[in-house]
């Protein structure tokens, strides 16, 4: 029954734990022209040759660095036009030979025609039609189906978790895309009451892909963790982990509305805790970024 419990918890939770990196997908971007249904923002433009190696220059290409070590992932949307099966297939080789950028780039793909046919979003589209571009949309949506017809008709390549794959290989996009997607993962509510057990091992390995991401200055990574430390949602509720991480990061990149919010964390916590939290955050650094 814990097991059961834990895994609802998160199920709803994600739902609120999704917003600490993810923007609204019923936000319609003011630069939109052409409509790329089912393309999620942190897709990134297109690379053409791939490696094995998790610090390709392909994925620094793709890093703001900030101070030594320290990053922010910085990308432009994935083109994702044209037959899917066409797109997935330039890159199944590399995927399958060890390359994080292949896998989590044919994640992006498939991840686009999953929910293309999944039912509409009324939000969504009222969104866009408020903008004078609910007909555009409708027209992304028949497009992206017929683009992704062969893809789906493909069976086994839709289904392989093509996220976890490329978070495992050290994609950093993707070991950050992983702890914010958990739909991607655990699937429906009637997928989380059947096994249960899969979120609890979700939660371990979304926690410790961010480490990893963390470990080779991943901003957004160290971000993450404070969050999921103050919200409790993939970890335990520890508002002194929260508070070593959130200081470490305005430490490095300092930010006037995060100062607020250290405030917060500080409130809650005893001078010991603080004094505690002041040494990781400065051992955080070192890990990160130094």
């Amino acid at each position: 029954m814990r097991v059961l419990c834990a895994a609802l918890l998160l199920l709803v939770g994600s739902g609120a734990g999704y917003l600490w990196l993810r923007a609204s997908e019923s936000v319609v971007d003011a630069s939109f022209k052409s409509v790329r249904i089912g393309a999620p923002a942190e897709a990134t433009q297109v690379r053409h040759s791939y490696r094995s190696n998790p610090a390709s220059t392909q994925s620094a290409t793709r890093r703001q660095l900030i101070q030594g070590r320290a990053y922010y992932i910085k990308s432009p949307p994935l083109d994702l036009e044209g037959d899917a099966l066409e797109f997935v297939s330039q890159r199944l080789a590399a995927a399958r030979g060890g390359s994080g950028l292949a896998s989590y780039e044919i994640h992006l793909r498939t991840d686009s025609c999953r929910r293309v046919m999944k039912p509409g979003d009324q939000g969504v589209y009222l969104a866009y039609a408020r903008e004078g571009l609910g007909q555009q949309y409708m027209r992304g949506v028949e497009k992206e189906l017929q683009n992704c017809a062969k893809l789906l008709s493909s069976g086994d390549l839709v289904d392989e978790n093509w996220l976890e794959q490329a978070a495992q290989q050290g994609e950093v996009e993707a070991q950050l895309l992983y702890a914010r997607d958990p739909a991607a993962t655990l699937g429906t509510l009637g997928d989380l009451l059947a096994d249960p057990e899969r979120a609890l091992e979700y939660r371990r390995l979304a926690v410790s892909l961010l480490q990893r991401a963390l470990q080779s200055g991943s901003l957004d990574a160290l971000d993450a963790l404070g969050n999921i430390y103050q919200r409790g949602i993939l970890a335990p509720k520890d508002f002194s982990a929260a508070y070593a991480h959130k200081l470490a990061l305005q430490q490095i990149d300092a930010k006037p509305s995060r100062s607020a919010e250290l405030a917060e964390l500080r409130s809650v916590l005893t001078p010991a805790e603080i004094s505690s939290a002041e040494v990781a955050a400065k051992e955080l650094r070192k890990t990160c970024c130094i």
